[in-house]
């Protein structure tokens, strides 16, 4: 049996488990992840599941809002 480490489905999908649970960060590092490999760098559904938990945690109650607003599109412009 072959264990493929960087299958984008995999990681798609416990992203996808972490943002069910209302965990952002880690879901957010598991779609960030897909979109560092040069195979799937334009992975549209990464980059929908970013934005998804940037609008979600955009409605989250913290003190540095514009801050934490700024980090993630810098990040996505650089992508």
């Amino acid at each position: 049996m072959c264990v493929i480490q960087d299958h984008a489905d995999a990681w798609s999908l416990i992203g996808n488990l972490h943002l069910a649970k209302q965990e952002w960060g880690p879901g957010q590092k598991k779609f960030e992840r897909i979109l560092q490999r040069p195979s799937t760098r334009d992975d549209p559904y990464s980059m929908i599941a970013l934005g998804n938990v940037w609008l979600q945690t955009l409605h989250q109650p913290m003190r540095d809002k514009e801050k934490v607003a700024i980090g993630y599109l810098s990040e996505i412009a650089i992508l």
